[in-house]
């Protein structure tokens, strides 16, 4: 039965070339979605401790709301958490540094530790600037973000 077929008027099989050229083009593709895959990964990540970057820098912005004008000054928070991968069974947390800046409108930082903010002032431009590195392929370089806005005596 297998030589009838091998018979018929007409039949080819496929060539070598063929073969070759079929698995390198799965080849091609499979290796360009494990590339989109590991991308998004990447991205994902990355996004994740950028948001958690400007939620620690919200959070900062919020307490100086609160804080009386007197009793600013500029400081610096270490090992602010960014992601707390714990929480998803991931036992690496990314952590960074927040710096709290105060400027005039005519960018002249006060406020620096030990120097009061002069209360004459009629706005004050804050700063807070989360500095981190990353996990993975993001951890060779130092990732930052400012959140900036306008405070009134």
């Amino acid at each position: 039965m297998g030589n009838s077929m091998s018979k018929r008027k007409g039949f080819r099989g496929f060539t070598l070339v063929e073969v070759v050229v079929a698995v390198a083009l799965v080849s091609f593709m499979g290796v360009s979605i494990l590339g989109a895959l590991a991308f998004g990964a990447y991205q994902k990540q990355s996004i994740r401790e950028r948001n958690g970057a400007m939620r620690a820098a919200a959070d900062i912005m919020e307490t100086v709301k609160r804080t009386h004008f007197s009793q600013l000054q500029s400081r610096t928070y270490q090992d602010v958490i960014l992601d707390d991968s714990s929480k998803r069974g991931n036992p690496i947390n990314v952590t960074g540094t927040a710096t709290l800046r105060f400027f005039t409108m005519d960018d002249e930082e006060v406020g620096i530790t030990g120097s009061p903010i002069p209360l004459d002032l009629s706005m004050l431009r804050v700063e807070v600037e989360v500095t981190w590195r990353g996990v993975g392929r993001s951890s060779r370089d130092v990732q930052s973000e400012i959140l900036v806005t306008l405070l009134a005596p």
